[in-house]
């Protein structure tokens, strides 16, 4: 086997697509990159969704642009930002979404934090089993 090239590893690398404004990478189904889809829509910026649908394009992914080695990722303005609640909040601030001052930057905080709350509750919902009175 041959050394990467830097040439090999930029043909490598996921490309955003030319005609969309941000591609976000997920994996399959919903989960915690549904925040980012809405507030995406709700910017009224226009995205592409890259499925990584198989376990050697994750690891591919994760070698290459990953750096914590997590999903979902969001290309944007020529970069890379990965952390969910870190890409809802470069959007919002992007979209001017974030408020006209510290107290509604804190509000929009708030309600980061609820949806957060809510999403991580409804991901373990479908695991928890009921008490059984029998």
């Amino acid at each position: 086997m041959g050394t990467n090239s830097s040439k090999d590893y930029e043909q490598t690398k996921e490309k955003p697509l030319s005609n969309v404004t941000a591609t976000l990478y997920y994996l399959p189904g919903r989960g915690i990159a549904d925040p980012i889809r809405w507030l995406l829509a709700v910017g009224e910026i226009t995205f592409e969704q890259k499925i990584i649908s198989t376990r050697e394009r994750f690891l591919k992914l994760s070698e290459r642009q990953l750096v914590f080695g997590q999903l979902p990722m969001l290309q944007i303005d020529n970069i890379e930002i990965v952390q969910s609640y870190t890409i809802i909040r470069y959007i919002a601030k992007r979209a001017n979404l974030i408020g006209d001052g510290p107290l509604d930057e804190l509000k929009c905080d708030m309600i980061v934090e609820a949806v957060r709350e809510l999403v991580s509750l409804a991901a373990v919902a479908p695991f928890h089993r009921a008490n059984d009175k029998g």
